[in-house]
């Protein structure tokens, strides 16, 4: 089916298609820390608006708000932030429409994206987490499906399901009913039990203990061997040749008396 656009409207367009490229090519002629890449995309409405956009992530509008009087000839120019980021969306400046492409691309090099950048980056970096969540929390709901097939995800909501004792036909799925809710993170569970038989309940929730087993038992004497002596402190032992097996003392103020074998040995050498 076609679609009848008002003149106005495509005036508009023409418009601000011609000036979002001629913005885009001043941005990409300047240096800044993202580098050339950027593009336009212009929308047809009531009111003109083109909306910039870079690889990095980066989305600026550049339109006119739905007001009258003086604002009505000044342009928004929006820092856009990814849809449901629940961070500061903030980030908006204003200029004449009657200023140049290159001179509204420099209002938004120096007023709009030193702010705009650091939002997002933190923006992006949410998101990427949230994927990885996602990822996450589909990769438990497929262990527990594997480890229960009678468990099944809500269309609504994969990342909680529910499981039956037994179907329509009574037959037999699951040894009780329940819930499951993977959490966020995807690396926990709140699992919510009904109807479980008593033996099965306890072993559950013996798994579930996290404190140290309790030792049970009595104590047993044993005989003990009897100890030994401790051993004696070995003896001194210093190398060298016995001169004589009862080798006297000299007395006080003399000299001790020379050894026989030390004369002759000197003897010899004279």
């Amino acid at each position: 089916m076609e679609h009848h656009v008002p003149a106005a409207w495509q005036a508009l367009h023409e418009r601000f298609d011609a000036l979002g490229r001629a913005v885009a090519a001043a941005l990409n002629a300047e240096p800044s820390e993202e580098g050339p890449g950027w593009r336009h995309e212009a929308a047809v409405n009531a009111y003109g608006s083109v909306m910039l956009s870079h690889p990095a992530g980066w989305r600026v509008q550049i339109g006119h708000h739905r007001t009258t009087g003086h604002a009505r000839s000044r342009l928004t120019i929006t820092g856009c932030t990814p849809s449901g980021w629940p961070g500061n969306s903030n980030h908006e400046i204003t200029v004449a429409d009657t200023r140049p492409p290159a001179a509204i691309a420099r209002e938004i090099q120096r007023r709009l994206l030193p702010d705009y950048r650091p939002t997002m980056r933190q923006a992006l970096a949410d998101i990427e987490q949230e994927q990885r969540y996602a990822q996450r929390r589909a990769a438990t709901m497929d262990q527990l499906q594997e480890a229960l097939p009678a468990l099944h995800p809500y269309d609504w909501d994969p990342a909680r399901g529910s499981f039956y004792a037994t179907d329509r036909e009574c037959r037999p799925l699951a040894h009780a009913s329940g819930t499951v809710m993977v959490r966020h993170s995807g690396e926990r569970v709140d699992l919510k039990l009904t109807d479980v038989p008593a033996e099965l309940a306890a072993w559950i929730l013996a798994r579930l203990n996290a404190a140290p087993p309790v030792l049970t038992g009595r104590v047993m004497p044993r005989e003990v061997g009897q100890a030994r002596a401790e051993l004696p402190a070995p003896s001194q032992v210093v190398p060298g040749e016995v001169v004589s097996a009862a080798a006297e003392l000299p007395a006080a103020g003399t000299a001790p008396a020379p050894v026989p074998h030390l004369l002759a040995a000197e003897a010899q050498r004279r």
